[in-house]
């Protein structure tokens, strides 16, 4: 976590930090709920746990990269928000699907689509923050 928060520092880039990590932790979520051994699903839910903490350092740094005052407050509240709600929609989800299904499969797996989808997202918002980025320095450069 350390480490993965020193890199997106280093790089100045938290879109793709956040998305990469959001993304491992879904593959090894999807990946505990697939094996059967369950050494192995021990370290995929482990590896799957340490990559959403890893997740959390570029994702609370977004807001203050493009906001500033009290819009960066505002920004930093909504990831609390998200956080919170979070916490208590995910266990809530896991445990309705159990009801359903009869096994935390279905609602682990439901989890795990939705960390892939927000990678997704993730990565397509950073993409343009980095064109939209680069494109300003051309024009800045040509200027110059």
């Amino acid at each position: 976590m350390i480490w993965w928060g020193r890199r997106s520092d280093a790089k100045q880039e938290r879109f793709g930090h956040a998305a990469f990590a959001n993304l491992l932790a879904a593959v090894f979520l999807v990946a505990a709920m697939v094996l059967h051994d369950p050494n192995f699903r021990f370290i995929a839910i482990a590896i799957a746990f340490a990559s959403t903490l890893c997740m959390v350092v570029p994702f609370w740094a977004i807001p203050g990269n493009f906001l500033s005052g009290a819009s960066a407050a505002g920004g930093i509240a909504a990831v609390s928000a998200m956080g919170v709600t979070g916490g208590f929609v995910a266990p809530f989800f896991v445990g309705y699907m159990k009801g359903l299904t009869g096994d935390f499969k279905a609602g682990f797996l439901a989890i795990a689509v939705f960390g892939i989808v927000v990678s997704v997202i993730f990565y397509l918002v950073g993409s343009a923050q980095q064109r939209a980025r680069d494109a300003a320095n051309v024009i800045a450069d040509a200027r110059g």
